[in-house]
């Protein structure tokens, strides 16, 4: 699409992707306060979404979370024990090796997998087909994290942007990345605006 300017097009797709979005939260969710699910949705910036251009921000974060989202719906049907056709099955494998990827969302794809297998074992919901679905799903993610890692490409932008913007990188511990990881993504979050402090505290609230 962003090769060919096919501006219509992303436009209509991007319309389902964002209907599609918010449906499966809404799933996740139990459709437990839809009004504020919905209000939370339309208070994202979307002008984050153009920083490379608005095809290629939306497709790559836009529609790797919303693809995500939807994978993890049979995360949940197994959980509650709701079966899984063939035709879904493979549907959520597809969405998964889409969003993940994105290699952020390939780790905490992951972490997701790791917290969710771990669940399952401490409510003795353990089931040799959930398992197997499991493995496939943890196959997939694991194998977008080591494309990613693994990839030439990704190697090369690394070193020039180390070379670019912290040229003394190679002398910093471990707990200097991780400050500053931590630091730079506080920084913007909190700092540009408020709409992310809202979020936390709307959600915080819905949490109570």
């Amino acid at each position: 699409m962003a090769h060919n300017n096919a501006v219509l097009l992303w436009k209509v797709c991007n319309i389902f992707v964002w209907l599609a979005l918010a449906l499966s939260l809404m799933y996740l969710t139990h459709y437990k306060n839809i009004t504020m699910l919905i209000g939370l949705i339309l208070m994202y910036p979307v002008t984050d979404m153009a920083s490379a251009g608005w095809i290629a921000t939306y497709i790559n974060y836009l529609w790797s979370l919303t693809a995500g989202c939807i994978s993890v719906i049979a995360l949940d049907k197994m959980y509650y024990d709701k079966k899984i056709y063939f035709p879904e099955a493979v549907m959520y494998l597809l969405l998964e090796l889409f969003a993940t990827n994105f290699e952020t969302f390939g780790v905490m794809y992951v972490c997701i997998l790791l917290w969710y297998i771990g669940n399952l074992w401490y409510e003795k919901k353990i089931r040799f087909k959930k398992v197997c679905f499991w493995i496939l799903q943890m196959v997939v993610a694991l194998g977008n994290v080591i494309f990613a890692l693994t990839c030439p490409g990704n190697f090369i932008r690394k070193q020039e942007e180390v070379g670019r913007w912290m040229k003394d990188f190679a002398q910093w511990t471990v707990v200097d990345k991780l400050v500053m990881g931590v630091n730079t993504t506080m920084h913007s979050l909190f700092d540009g605006n408020l709409v992310f402090a809202v979020f936390l505290f709307v959600l915080l609230i819905n949490c109570f």
